[in-house]
């Protein structure tokens, strides 16, 4: 077989593929991820068909990974090769960290009184420990909570993790019922009219709406004060917690001083008469109402007097006049007492007086006096020879026989004995004719006309006539100041001496009809 001989020989060589389980790989799942397929995260194309081993070295039954059950560690894929090729193992190094638990969110109400709590117990669920509490700014606080102290709002409990799995959050919703509050105590001092008075305003401190009151007695009371109506003494305000605070309450006081108002009385002396009338008032209200001031109004207009005892005021004109009177105590209370018609002021009598017939005449001369002063009550007539008569009404015959004028006088005097006097002229009034039985028209200067003498007739209604003996008319005329010079017509020549008739036709003043009057007279040359 050596040497230089050629040989030949055959060698048959088989080609075994070699397997390929994937490249190792690091993978990382939260416990409550959803299961995974690991041979879907082998980078390098693995092969199926391989097996799966847990860090255990126990066989998994698929390659599929759920966080919630597995463990930590390294899980490998392994392919086994055809010989002479060698066995391939990819491997998976996982961490499967358990999720963390924040619980879940919850509210809660607290009274200001309640002890200090675990806000981690207060939620909901089962929070793991070891989280950190913010507050609604994100400041950090202590997971015990005080209501005491702490403020009401949202408070963020959160629990950190192991990456990948994420921190955990839950929030705690905290109300706190304030404690109540009925604010502080307070007085009050008022009058008796000083009118009604929430009592509330009074109360100091900020005190919450919505209590209740009581009065001294403890009986429900509204909270404003009628000072004319209830009593001094302590009014109660009761405030009653809110919600989880209810079974708290707050008192505050207000002690409450009524003052009365003064009762208020006064005199008047005289009450009425005539003008002007001096009138003294007397203060006769309880001297324990009295001493700051009092103050009158007379009701004339004058004006006011500060005086508390008393005081004379002079009331000049007739009137019914109100009295005012007003009082203000030592403690300040105010009232007043008006009297209406406290003063009656009439006026003074006056000694009027009409009478008729105005004036008297013949046959007609008795004459009624009436005083006309309604105020007056007594009268005294004085008429001439000092005759005298009483009552408001009264009559008179005067002498009729020729015209004259007397003097009547009238005292009066009314309830109040205030007088007054008048005295008056009156008239009788007689028509007076007279006529001269003879005259001498001989141009001496002396009787030379005859011209009748009248007085207390009309003049318009005049008429002088002249007759001979044989009834002719020779002289007629209605002029009172013409008289008769003897001749006819007052023309021509003197008549013969002797006896002529006159006749004179007029109306007294004050008389409905004519009177005639005749007569005689002589005519001497």
């Amino acid at each position: 077989m050596g040497g230089t001989c050629a040989a030949t020989g055959t060698a048959t060589l088989t080609t075994v593929a070699h397997v390929n389980a994937g490249q190792d790989v690091d993978l990382a799942y939260c416990s409550w991820d959803p299961v995974v397929d690991l041979f879907a995260q082998l980078p390098g194309g693995p092969q199926g068909g391989g097996t799966w081993l847990a860090p255990n070295g126990m066989v998994m039954a698929t390659g599929q990974l759920d966080p919630a059950t597995a463990i930590s560690g390294t899980y490998s894929y392994h392919l086994t090769a055809t010989p002479p090729c060698m066995n391939d193992t990819a491997f998976l190094s996982i961490s499967v960290p358990q999720a963390v638990d924040a619980g879940q969110n919850a509210s809660i109400a607290f009274c200001r009184d309640a002890a200090p709590f675990s806000m981690r117990d207060k939620l909901a669920g089962t929070p793991d420990p070891g989280g950190t509490w913010t507050d609604q700014l994100g400041a950090v606080v202590p997971d015990q909570f005080d209501p005491a102290t702490g403020a009401f709002g949202v408070y963020t409990y959160t629990v950190p993790a192991v990456q990948p799995c994420p921190d955990r959050s839950a929030q705690l919703t905290v109300a706190i019922d304030s404690l109540p509050v009925a604010g502080t105590d307070a007085g009050l001092v008022i009058c008796a009219n000083g009118g009604d008075t929430p009592l509330f305003p009074l109360l100091g401190g900020g005190p919450d709406t919505g209590g209740h009151w009581l009065d001294p007695l403890g009986a429900p009371h509204s909270g404003v004060l009628d000072p004319s109506l209830e009593v001094s003494g302590v009014y109660a305000y009761v405030s009653i917690g809110p919600g989880t605070c209810m079974h708290r309450s707050d008192t505050a006081f207000v002690n409450v001083h009524i003052d009365p108002v003064p009762v208020i009385t006064f005199t008047a002396e005289p009450d009425s008469g005539c003008h002007p009338l001096r009138v003294h008032f007397t203060n006769t209200t309880d001297p324990i109402y009295v001493g700051n001031s009092c103050i009158w109004d007379p009701g004339d207009g004058t004006g006011t007097v500060q005086a508390c005892g008393g005081f004379e005021h002079l009331y000049e004109l007739p009137g019914w006049y109100h009295v005012k009177l007003k009082v203000t105590t030592p403690e300040g209370c105010t009232d007043q007492l008006i009297v209406p018609g406290a003063v009656l002021v009439e006026p003074a009598p006056q000694a009027t007086f009409t009478w008729t017939p105005d004036p008297g005449t013949a046959g007609n001369s008795t004459v009624v006096f009436t005083a006309t002063d309604p105020h007056a009550v007594d009268f005294l007539w004085i008429f001439p020879l000092q005759e005298v008569a009483t009552g408001r009404q009264t009559a008179k015959t005067f002498e009729d026989a020729i015209s004259g004028t007397y003097e009547v006088c009238l005292g009066v005097a009314d309830r109040y004995n205030c007088t007054d006097t008048l005295c008056r002229t009156i008239a009788i009034e007689v028509a007076d004719l007279y006529v001269p039985t003879a005259f001498t028209p001989n141009g001496d200067g002396r009787n030379d006309v005859l011209l009748p003498v009248t007085s207390g007739i009309v003049p318009e209604e005049y008429e002088f006539q002249v007759f001979d003996r044989w009834g002719r008319v020779i002289f007629a005329t209605r002029d009172t100041a013409e008289g008769w010079n003897g001749r006819h017509g007052n023309n021509g020549a003197i008549v013969p001496e002797g006896s002529y008739v006159w006749k004179i036709t007029a109306r007294p003043v004050h008389a409905a009809d004519k009177e005639e009057h005749f007569g005689t007279v002589t005519l001497l040359k």
